[in-house]
């Protein structure tokens, strides 16, 4: 790797499938969130395979070339390296560099950029990547099926909670402490009076999470649920924005909410052209969701019905999209 792009000697082992490949890795954090695998199979033999996260694309060079990053901040690899998509979702503790690989649903992901034909059976090198909105979608549902009642307590906790940069980064830390299995009982009471908002905010979130209060000790006796893992996803989102970007999110209505899921969705899904009938009606000129979508880089066209996708999808559209589908989805 030294030859290669210097990476941040933050390690991780784990063992996955890809196309039915059983494939062991090492993780090698690069800078901006980049992760490369170095991974060994008894079918592919000693590979390097590159996984593109949400914000970089891998871009074959040619085929003497080292790997490096180019003028748009995208990572460019030798022709011919494996390259894995949309396989795994690594989700990294902030405050010590963990990693813990999520699996997407099997028969997602696969290879390209596969010159080899030993195992092109099991490869399919034009298979259209993961869409990634589905991921999200995935991993919030369990935000979207709950009951009604449950989720207006849940998404109004959360809300007051997003007034407050503190409060998020202390339940966003929380919550990661669980999926880390580093979570030792606490006192609720004192977790309770080092916070900003009444007691019943954060117990609606942490009950709704799966934690468990008795006899004034905070414990997660279980492995962490689904719903937990929804929630340290949004909280992990809501910890990258600024107060102005915080604000402008709580200000969005639910009906330019919903209109703003819909084009963020079809702009990480790779759309240009957005479809969304009559928009100008519902993010109208002058009013926060206008405001927002046009900060995300969307250009709206009231006079053409049309809107156009950013050029480049930003953290700061994958983070709204994350708050605005649990929020109005």
């Amino acid at each position: 790797m030294s030859s290669m792009i210097e990476p941040q000697l933050k390690y991780h082992v784990f063992s996955d499938k890809i196309m039915d490949t059983v494939v062991n890795f090492q993780v090698l954090k690069l800078k901006d969130s980049f992760y490369v695998w170095i991974g060994s199979s008894n079918k592919l033999g000693n590979v390097t395979v590159a996984m593109p996260t949400k914000f970089v694309k891998v871009v074959p060079g040619d085929i003497d070339e080292k790997v490096h990053y180019d003028k748009t901040g995208d990572i460019v690899v030798p022709a011919g390296t494996p390259v894995a998509y949309k396989v795994w979702e690594l989700k990294v503790r902030a405050k010590d560099g963990a990693i813990t690989p999520m699996t997407l649903p099997r028969g997602q992901g696969g290879f390209q950029g596969i010159l080899m034909r030993d195992y092109a059976d099991t490869v399919d090198p034009d298979k259209e990547t993961d869409k990634g909105h589905k991921m999200v979608a995935d991993i919030l549902n369990p935000l979207v099926t709950m009951s009604e009642s449950v989720r207006g307590s849940l998404i109004g906790a959360v809300k007051t909670v997003m007034g407050n940069q503190a409060e998020i980064k202390r339940i966003e830390n929380l919550l990661s402490d669980v999926e880390a299995e580093s979570l030792k009982e606490a006192s609720y009471s004192e977790w309770i009076k080092s916070g900003s908002f009444e007691e019943t905010v954060y117990r609606t979130i942490l009950t709704a999470c799966g934690f468990v209060i008795k006899d004034d000790q905070l414990q997660y006796p279980l492995a962490p649920s689904s719903v937990l893992t929804a929630c340290a996803y949004v909280f992990g989102a809501l910890d990258e924005f600024d107060k102005r970007e915080l604000q402008q999110l709580l200000s969005c209505d639910k009906e330019a909410g919903i209109s703003l899921v819909e084009i963020c969705s079809q702009a990480i899904s790779g759309e240009t052209a957005i479809v969304l009938p009559d928009f100008p009606k519902v993010l109208t000129k002058g009013t926060v969701g206008r405001d927002l979508a046009e900060s995300l880089g969307f250009q709206l066209n009231d006079d053409k019905n049309a809107i156009t996708s950013p050029s480049q999808i930003t953290k700061t559209l994958e983070n709204s999209y994350w708050v605005l589908y649990a929020l109005f989805k």
